[in-house]
């Protein structure tokens, strides 16, 4: 998934406004980062377990009260960067094979 850039983002902020909203127009130096929010396994059609990880992005910007971080959507990906799709809660499809992933459920996963 491509990463956003800081003008599309920003874009139509300050536009219109006053002095004091334009201060919080995003420099040109933020940027959306990825976090790691976690991994799991994942059995596929052909019965191998292979490991999903969700990410999410976030902004992160610097405003007149310090450092603000602004979560943003979630994307989920395989070890080797493969684009996953969420299709429900325990589904996920690979997006360049349409192979289709079941979440595994943990013992700690029940007990919740």
């Amino acid at each position: 998934m491509a990463a956003l850039s800081p003008a599309v983002i920003g874009a139509g902020h300050g536009m219109g406004q006053g002095k004091k909203a334009q201060k919080n127009v995003m420099a040109e130096t933020d940027a959306p980062v990825s976090h790691r929010l976690e991994s799991f396994d994942c059995v596929d059609e052909n019965g191998d377990v292979v490991q999903v990880t969700a990410w999410r992005y976030m902004l992160e910007t610097m405003t007149e009260r310090g450092m603000r971080r602004y979560p943003g959507a979630r994307y989920w990906t395989l070890g080797d960067g493969a684009d996953v799709r969420l299709r429900d809660a325990t589904l996920f499809e690979v997006a360049s094979t349409g192979m289709v992933l079941i979440r595994l459920q943990t013992a700690d996963d029940d007990d919740a």
